[in-house]
C-alpha cells in the first residue's frame, strides 16, 4: 500500500512543481526519482526475515 501512496504523491509533486513554473521534464525527473526510490525500498524490505506485506495483521496464533 505504501508503494501506491508513494506513486500518487510523486505524481502530485510533479503537478505542483510544474504549476509553480518548473520545466515539466525537470519536475518529472524528480518525481521519477521518488518512484524509483520507493520501489527500491519496497523490494529491499521484502528480503528481510519476517517481512509482512499484508495490509491486515494475520491471526496465526
Amino acid at each position: 500500500m505504501g508503494l501506491i501512496y508513494a506513486i500518487t504523491s510523486a505524481v502530485l509533486l510533479w503537478l505542483v512543481l510544474w504549476a509553480l513554473g518548473m520545466k515539466s521534464f525537470d519536475a518529472i525527473l524528480i518525481s521519477a526519482g521518488v518512484m524509483v526510490l520507493a520501489t527500491a525500498v519496497w523490494k529491499v524490505l521484502s528480503y528481510f526475515p519476517n517481512a509482512d506485506t499484508e495490509v491486515a495483521p494475520s491471526n496465526d496464533a
